[in-house]
């Protein structure tokens, strides 16, 4: 199966964003998936995910991108924040900042 990264989905510098990489790969699984980041995944190119034994790879070519295997989901959901508490949350959010990493 081919993919492609779109732009738009940057993360780091010429790199897809790695929550939207894992969940592009996660997509193609009907199990809850666990997926691990192997290399940074190339924009605008295509890919292919592979599946060897109920695992997923995602390549580019030689280059193993991703890892998507069968996984585990085990979390306490937390309460909704207040629009009090989520309005002083939101100023210690690092993505205000002028001088961001990763401006894009």
């Amino acid at each position: 199966m081919k993919v492609k990264i779109e732009a738009k989905f940057q993360g780091p510098p010429n790199s897809g964003n790695g929550g939207y990489v894992c969940g592009l790969l996660g997509k193609h699984s009907n199990l809850i998936t666990e997926v691990t980041l192997r290399n940074p995944a190339p924009l605008e190119k295509e890919l292919i995910i592979n599946k060897e034994n109920g695992i997923l790879n995602l390549m580019d070519g030689e280059n193993l991108i991703a890892v998507a295997k069968n996984g585990q989901l085990d979390i306490t959901i937390p309460g909704i924040p207040s629009i009090e508490e989520a309005s002083l949350a939101s100023k210690n959010y690092i993505g205000n900042e002028e001088d961001h990493c990763f401006p894009n």
